[in-house]
C-alpha cells in the first residue's frame, strides 16, 4: 500500500457586514448603532465623522447636522473583518422664544423687556436672545410692538413671538378750590389747575361722568355774581391722563353797609310837628338810599313791629322812630340811628276865642 501527504489552507469565511443608526433630536441622548452580519462575532468599533468628511473619531457627536457612523469588526480566526458604513442625523431642536408683555404709564421710564423660553432648549446654550420696543417715555397712549431676536444657534429653530408694550395714562396733578368771598358786584368762579399740557376742562352744574361730560358739561367756566351759593362740576380730559372730576362751590355772603356811612340825604329827619289834633307825620323820608338797598322800615315800638309807611303821632310828645334799611338778594338790612321827633303843643293864639268861650263878671 502507497500513501501520500497533501497540505491545504482553510481560508477564513468573508461575513456581509452592515450598520444601522436611529436619527436623534439634539438635546436627546445618543442612539447606539447597531451592526448586522457580525457572523465571527468580532471586536466591534465605532468612530464618527461629518457627513462627507473621511475624518472619524471615536467622539460621539452631539450638535446637530447630518453625520456617518463607521462600524470596523476585527478579524477571527475563522471570519474576516469589516467595515461598514450609515448616515443619520442630529435633528435641531425646536424652541419657542416668546416675548413678555409690559405695560407702563405715560412719561415713565420703559420697563426691562423680558422673554420666556419654550421647548427642548438645553440649559447653558447662548441663544444671545435680545428685545426692543417702539415705545419710549415720551409715547402716547396705547399699544406698540415688542419684537424679539435671537443668534440663529445652529442647534436650534426657533419660533419667535412678539409681544406689546402698553402705555397707560399717567396721573394727572390737579389742584382745584372753590370761592368764598362778600358780594362786590364781580362775577366769581372756582379755580382749577391741572399739572400737565393739552388738558381739557369742561364744567357742569351737574356731576360730569365720561359718559356725559362733553354733552352736560362745556369748557366755558361757570360764574356767580349774586350772593349765594353754586355747586361747580368739573371733568378733566387729558389723551395721555387719567380722567379727574370733582366739585367745587362758589359761596358769595350778603354785603354789608355801614351806617356810619350813610350820607344825610339817606336819613329820614324828623318832623316835629304841631298839635292839631289829627296824625301827623313823625318823620321825612331819605331822598335818597345807599346802594343796593331799596326801601327803609320804620318802628315807633322798639322794633317789635315794621311798616313801610311813614309813622305818625298825634298826641303832643317825643316819640323815637327805629329806621331799618332793607337790603336787596345781594345786601344784608340794617339799623340806622334812631330818630326823635316830637309834637309839639300848639299856642293859644292860634285859635279864635268866641263870646260864649269868655268868663263874664257877676256884679
Amino acid at each position: 500500500a502507497t500513501s501520500a501527504a497533501t497540505s491545504f489552507d482553510i481560508a477564513k469565511a468573508a461575513i456581509s457586514l452592515t450598520v444601522s443608526i436611529t436619527d436623534w433630536t439634539y438635546g436627546q441622548a445618543a442612539n447606539v448603532p447597531s451592526v448586522n452580519g457580525n457572523t465571527g462575532n468580532g471586536t466591534v468599533t465605532y468612530s464618527y465623522a461629518e457627513k462627507g468628511s473621511t475624518e472619524y473619531s471615536a467622539t460621539v457627536p452631539t450638535i446637530a447636522g447630518d453625520y456617518t457612523v463607521r462600524a470596523t469588526i476585527a478579524a477571527t480566526d475563522n471570519y474576516n473583518g469589516g467595515e461598514a458604513t450609515a448616515d443619520f442625523y442630529i435633528g435641531k431642536a425646536a424652541i419657542t422664544i416668546t416675548a413678555d408683555d409690559k405695560s407702563g404709564k405715560y412719561g415713565a421710564d420703559i420697563a426691562a423687556l423680558t422673554w420666556q423660553i419654550g421647548g427642548s432648549f438645553v440649559d447653558g446654550d447662548e441663544l444671545g436672545i435680545s428685545a426692543a420696543t417702539t415705545a419710549s417715555k415720551t409715547s402716547d397712549v396705547g399699544e406698540y410692538p415688542i419684537t424679539v431676536a435671537w443668534n440663529g444657534n445652529a442647534n436650534y429653530t426657533a419660533t419667535l413671538v412678539n409681544g406689546k408694550y402698553t402705555i397707560t395714562k399717567a396721573d394727572v396733578t390737579v389742584t382745584a378750590s372753590g370761592y368764598t368771598g362778600v358780594y362786590d358786584g364781580a362775577a366769581h368762579g372756582i379755580t382749577v389747575t391741572v399739572g400737565s399740557s393739552g388738558a381739557a376742562i369742561y364744567y357742569g352744574s351737574t356731576e360730569l361722568t365720561n359718559e356725559n361730560y362733553s354733552t352736560a358739561g362745556s369748557t366755558s367756566a361757570i360764574t356767580r355774581t349774586d350772593a349765594g351759593t353754586t355747586t361747580v362740576y368739573y371733568y378733566i380730559v387729558s389723551g395721555n391722563y387719567e380722567a379727574v372730576s370733582g366739585s367745587k362751590a362758589i359761596e358769595i355772603a350778603k354785603a354789608s353797609f355801614d351806617k356810619a356811612n350813610l350820607a344825610t340825604a339817606q336819613k329820614p329827619t324828623a318832623t316835629n310837628p304841631t298839635y292839631t289834633g289829627s296824625p301827623l307825620a313823625l318823620v321825612d323820608a331819605p331822598s335818597s338810599l345807599p346802594s343796593g338797598y331799596t326801601k327803609v322800615h320804620y318802628s315807633i315800638d322798639g322794633g317789635n313791629t315794621w311798616t313801610d309807611m311813614i309813622p305818625t303821632g298825634t298826641n303832643t310828645g317825643s316819640y323815637t322812630v327805629s329806621v331799618k334799611y332793607v337790603g336787596d338778594g345781594n345786601h344784608n338790612d340794617f339799623e340806622g340811628n334812631a330818630v326823635v321827633s316830637s309834637i309839639n303843643r300848639a299856642s293859644s293864639g292860634s285859635t279864635q276865642t268866641t263870646d260864649v268861650q269868655k268868663p263874664t263878671a257877676t256884679n
